[in-house]
């Protein structure tokens, strides 16, 4: 498996945000792709913990979450950013109360985690497209299609490491 030839995100810069005027219906939908059940920082601790159990089976795996761990993160600067522009406060909760480590699936077979990140990603998206839907900015509407451009990446690099992980799994003959 030759993960440095693999893209974490998208291509181009993420938009910048003009001004915007507060708003706290926004920022709270915003609040949940940030911090909820699944939102940023879920993603973040989940690929985080992953990498930690992978290095026990094959340091690449573990190199691979990491680095979508670290866009995840980016992406939550980024929603941070733009919850505080809009007059919101961007705690570590979403619509379901303060964030919980109960949100993590601390499952340690690769191929199960692989699969619930892809899941979790295809959710991931879903959940910015319905914020999209709420919310009325051409500014946050182009930072959250970025932010779904990125997540589209991660499915592609799971969908790969899925594969190469099988077929190493996979007996001979």
């Amino acid at each position: 498996m030759d993960i440095e030839r693999f893209r974490y995100s998208a291509e181009g810069a993420y938009p910048e945000l003009g001004d915007l005027p507060h708003n706290s219906r926004y920022a709270t939908i915003l609040q949940n792709n940030y911090a909820g059940k699944a939102g940023e920082v879920t993603a973040i601790m989940q690929y985080s913990y992953q990498s930690f159990v992978a290095h026990r089976y094959n340091s690449d795996i573990a190199t691979v979450l990491s680095n979508i761990a670290k866009v995840e993160m980016e992406h939550m600067e980024l929603l941070a950013n733009a919850i505080l522009r809009l007059g919101g406060n961007p705690t570590i909760s979403g619509s379901g109360g303060w964030w919980s480590g109960s949100s993590v699936y601390y499952n340690t077979n690769v191929i199960n985690m692989i699969n619930r990140d892809l899941r979790d990603e295809e959710l991931a998206i879903l959940d910015y497209k319905k914020a999209i839907s709420y919310i009325k900015n051409s500014d946050i509407d182009a930072l959250l299609q970025r932010i779904i451009a990125d997540e589209e990446v991660h499915i592609q690099v799971l969908t790969r490491l899925k594969q190469a992980v099988e077929f190493y799994l996979s007996p001979i003959g």
